[in-house]
């Protein structure tokens, strides 16, 4: 996608989630447009920290706003998106992992 799009790709993980450290510092560059998260991996079942990702680029972006940049894109993605939307609702002692209902 780098090569067809022509963007650059930045990896900030750790331990095979978003490195959100990393990203409050690199999201700053006014060359980032999107982020893309992870919800449930279908590979490994890790789920990136999307409460704080969210609160990074909701931060970054009326940061942005103020100052006329565009804004940042948030792509979240996940492999097993009907076992999000039915077992990860924030309920019972479970995690939140819907993301617009973190918004």
């Amino acid at each position: 996608a780098e090569r067809r799009f022509g963007f650059e790709l930045v990896r900030l993980y750790d331990c095979g989630t978003l490195d959100t450290r990393r990203l409050a510092v690199e999201i700053r560059d006014p060359r980032v447009v999107a982020v893309y998260s992870q919800t449930l991996s279908y590979t490994d079942g890790i789920s990136d920290d999307l409460e704080a990702i969210l609160a990074i680029v909701e931060a970054e972006n009326e940061r942005r706003s103020g100052a006329g940049l565009p804004l940042v894109t948030l792509v979240n993605d996940s492999c097993l998106a009907f076992c999000v939307l039915v077992h990860n609702d924030g309920r019972g002692g479970r995690g939140c992992l819907r993301l617009l209902d973190l918004a």
